[in-house]
């Protein structure tokens, strides 16, 4: 089962906390909703990231899709941009812009995947050496 596949299983709301590194306290409010596209193609993503206030701290949509050409594909839009990002699942899961690798240190890239039955949703930013280390975490129990 792929990415996609996961996504369309556990589509619905889900809420969880976010932190932006371990050590933060208090962490932050998370929701994740998850709708299935037409005909199984992908899911649409709402997410957004809430302080103990009520704040939006961080909005963005997204779509988890299969191309035509056999990809898995993430088209993300952030609050505030005026440009959405299209990323490419270069490992299960771990979604980045299409590059030859190493990639640059402090390239971006976004983790989404299944852990039992809940939901783990991670930026990742590029070391010196090029590898992706999770800084930005949040996890998501299914709420509805």
């Amino acid at each position: 089962m792929d990415i996609v596949d996961e996504l369309v299983y556990l589509r619905g709301c889900y809420t969880g906390r976010g932190w932006f590194a371990p050590s933060e306290r208090p962490p932050r409010v998370a929701r994740l909703e998850i709708a299935e596209l037409p005909g199984g193609s992908g899911v649409l993503v709402a997410y957004e990231v809430i302080s103990f206030e009520g704040e939006i701290k961080h909005r963005e949509r997204s779509m988890v899709v299969r191309s035509t050409e056999g990809e898995t594909l993430l088209l993300v839009a952030f609050e505030g941009d005026n440009r959405s990002r299209l990323l490419h699942e270069i490992e299960p899961g771990l979604f980045a812009e299409r590059q030859s690798e190493p990639y640059r240190e402090g390239q971006m890239a976004i983790r989404i995947e299944r852990r039992d039955h809940d939901l783990h949703h991670a930026y990742c930013w590029a070391d010196a050496s090029g590898v992706f280390a999770e800084v930005d975490v949040a996890e998501f129990r299914l709420a509805t």
